[in-house]
């Protein structure tokens, strides 16, 4: 039966001709640990696919309500740091081969884009203290959202445009000082301003990306009314030039993008 399938389904061709006729995706390159959580013994295996990785997390318990236990409580703190991403269902090999599928594609892998630079990055401020103050400061999850975003795009040699333009407002300006560091940030009033969008049309220099950090906007209706613009999420845009508008390419949640760490720093993945 099998001699019978591979028959009907190749013919007479030889294993060379067989081979040449087969696509190769790849690589995907992975690691492991192994580590102590909570008393618990824990196990991570990370995948590095097409620019992006993939952190699988095992524990190793006696029971089922034990295990239960230790995952129910291990899922609580990976949502509170917006790193369950998969859709229910969905395995490690599906995001994989859906990775590397469209790999080619630069939205895929939005990485790609802005190593190529031309692009404006507006990015909506990370996490508040609250919703009520108008000036409020960032949460303690803020200032772990803009760190980490300070360090995604440092490991992924993105080329940014100094100085970073944060608006005044302190939930803002405080996410740029902790991405790109205070001395590499200015205040832009007009961020808040009916000038906003004359800002954002205007092109970076050549091979870098400017970085915007404001708020809220409506980007000339271009955005999908029915998609959340949430904290820290980016807008990328590409600039027509003075009066000549900007297009949206997407929206995107960098850190999503990037789940628990990134690239070069992968390696340092640890269960504490």
């Amino acid at each position: 039966m099998h001699r019978t399938l591979l028959r009907k389904q190749w013919g007479d061709l030889n294993f060379t001709t067989m081979l040449s006729k087969t696509s190769l995706f790849g690589p995907i390159t992975a690691r492991k640990y192994k580590g102590e959580w909570s008393g618990i013994q824990e196990s991570a295996e990370v995948w590095n696919v097409a620019g992006s990785s993939i952190v699988e997390i095992s524990t190793e318990a006696t029971g089922n309500i034990a295990a239960e236990s230790s995952r129910d409580l291990m899922k609580k703190l990976l949502q509170q740091q917006d790193l369950l991403p998969l859709q229910p269902g969905m395995s490690k090999t599906g995001w994989a081969l859906n990775k590397l599928l469209h790999s080619e594609d630069p939205v895929a892998d939005p990485f790609m884009l802005l190593r190529q630079g031309g692009y404006n990055l507006y990015f909506r401020h990370a996490q508040p203290e609250n919703t009520v103050d108008d000036d409020v400061m960032l949460s303690a999850l803020g200032r772990e959202q803009a760190w980490r975003l300070g360090e995604l795009l440092t490991a992924r040699k993105i080329p940014i445009q100094l100085p970073v333009s944060a608006s005044p407002i302190n939930r803002a300006r405080q996410t740029a000082e902790i991405a790109f560091s205070q001395q590499n940030v200015q205040i832009e009033p007009r961020l808040v301003q009916r000038e906003l969008d004359q800002l954002l049309e205007t092109a970076p220099e050549e091979g870098l990306n400017q970085i915007f950090v404001a708020h809220r906007h409506h980007f000339n209706n271009q955005l999908n009314p029915n998609k959340k613009f949430d904290y820290l999420n980016m807008v990328l845009l590409k600039p027509l030039g003075t009066g000549k508008g900007y297009n949206v390419v997407h929206v995107l949640n960098l850190l999503k993008e990037a789940l628990i760490k990134y690239d070069s720093t992968v390696s340092k993945l640890t269960i504490k």
